[in-house]
């Protein structure tokens, strides 16, 4: 199946369509939602974006230098690179407050990462998928909701879409696997220099693969992802046993300092939060409260929450998608590793579990930093949307999503869930229903999910010990 290219800009068209005119909407419709934040109430989705949007137009209104913005003094963001190019563009234009101008532009860019998305499939897969994967980022609502606001992330998503097209490069296309990674590195260092280093890190594991994926023995490959488990448990038991702790910590350095400010801002949002978090957050002991915060964050935004709780038709309308979006993306993530989904060639194998677990990775660390927040969580994740579609298309691709034994688990588990946290949502906001509790309902739907995991391999080993 051979696409033609003009398919690709209409893609490239809708997607830009779809943010710039959100935005434009949005700008529209929030000022008349009574009792709207002041962001909201100037057009802005994000408080974010508002904040640096201001300072940009003050910054290019003004005749001071732009390199001004790398100056954390007067630095809307933490790096200054977002806020520079905010500013530059209002320079250019004439200087005028028009927040459509830089809306555009993240728009525009935000969108181009298809034409690096389609691409990277294509050279694994077939242009068919390539054309399913194009299609899921255009039209993935996190990320047009990202890219409809003055915000960092839709560069991000487009650089982490550059570092995915340059790893499939071979070694005859090394120089422009070598340009494409360079311009993705460098831009996401000057927007969120952690970014650059997540990229890099993933570059650098999948080349080092690469090279030396013929050569690597089984046990050591075993060996190392046990030293890294191991790590990473320790490092959580840390973090569990240090929640309070760290909160009021200031020499742990780097990984201290975030841990810190993480502690603090996810102990606000818990208190900020209702419903579902102050119950269970309540009834759970310390050391149980990170954790819960993990797992909770992973399924932001809550669909079922998103269904019952009461807030304003737009919102309500902007979480369902969201929700919808994420809960479709997941199953696929997850069913990567099974049933069959990997190539054969032993080097190829290492290659995508390299992707897969540190995809795993990223999801829990931003359920981690974002905490039970339904905002900045799913934002951080969505950087690597471009690695998560790849794993989704190497998933279509091998034809066994929802064949395999655990793909449909994985689905199941999916769906009961949703079942059971639909009906206590009724219960709680309309009273239809039986009330079973939420600490019951959480209960009830860890022992569904074991069994719908384990059940059939539980029943087989019983009928073996019964034939004894």
């Amino acid at each position: 199946m051979r696409i033609h290219r003009w398919v690709i800009w209409g893609l490239f068209f809708l997607a830009l369509a779809l943010r710039f005119g959100f935005g434009s909407l949005a700008s529209s419709i929030l000022p008349t939602i009574e009792g709207g934040s002041q962001p909201q109430q100037a057009g802005y989705l994000f408080y974010d974006a508002y904040h640096r949007d201001l300072q940009a137009y003050e910054l290019a209104a003004s005749d001071q230098p732009l390199m001004v913005a790398f100056s954390q003094k007067s630095s809307a963001d933490q790096y200054g690179g977002m806020l520079w190019f905010m500013a530059f563009l209002y320079r250019i234009f004439g200087g005028s407050y028009q927040p459509l101008i830089p809306q555009f532009f993240i728009s525009l860019i935000g969108a181009s990462g298809i034409f690096f998305m389609f691409s990277a499939v294509s050279r694994l897969f077939t242009e068919k998928i390539a054309l399913m994967a194009a299609l899921a980022y255009a039209l993935y609502p996190e990320s047009i909701l990202l890219g409809a606001s003055q915000m960092r992330e839709p560069l991000l998503i487009t650089f982490s879409a550059m570092t995915a097209y340059a790893i499939t490069r071979t070694v005859s296309e090394k120089y422009s696997a070598i340009l494409w990674a360079g311009i993705a590195l460098i831009g996401s260092l000057l927007i969120s220099p952690g970014i650059a280093l997540l990229l890099l890190i993933l570059l650098a594991g999948w080349l080092i693969i690469d090279r030396f994926g013929t050569k690597l023995e089984l046990r050591t490959v075993f060996v190392v992802i046990g030293v890294f488990s191991l790590f990473l448990i320790v490092s959580l038991v840390f973090l569990v046993f240090s929640w309070q702790k760290l909160g009021e910590s200031s020499g742990l350095g780097i990984v201290g300092e975030w841990a810190r400010r993480t502690t603090l801002y996810n102990a606000h949002l818990l208190k900020q939060s209702s419903g579902i978090v102050q119950v269970v957050v309540g009834s759970l002991p310390s050391g149980f409260v990170l954790p819960f915060v993990i797992v909770y964050g992973t399924i932001q935004p809550v669909l079922p929450a998103i269904l019952f709780e009461p807030g304003e038709i737009f919102w309500k309308i902007v979480g369902f998608f969201r929700s919808v979006g994420w809960y479709v993306l997941l199953p696929m993530i997850l069913t990567a590793p099974f049933d069959r989904v990997l190539p054969e060639s032993r080097k190829e194998r290492f290659k995508w579990l390299w992707i897969f677990s540190f995809s795993v990775f990223w999801i829990l660390l931003a359920a981690t930093r974002g905490g039970g927040d339904q905002w900045d969580n799913p934002r951080y994740r969505t950087i690597l949307l471009p690695f998560f579609l790849l794993l989704a298309s190497l998933v279509l691709h091998s034809g066994m999503f929802f064949k395999g034994q655990w793909s449909r688990k994985i689905v199941w588990i999916e769906l009961s869930s949703l079942a059971l946290f639909t009906h206590w949502y009724s219960w709680r906001y309309t009273g239809f229903g039986y009330d079973f509790g939420i600490r019951n309902t959480i209960l009830i739907a860890f022992i569904l999910a074991f069994l719908i995991a384990f059940g059939d391999i539980l029943m087989r080993k019983i009928r073996i010990l019964m034939r004894l």
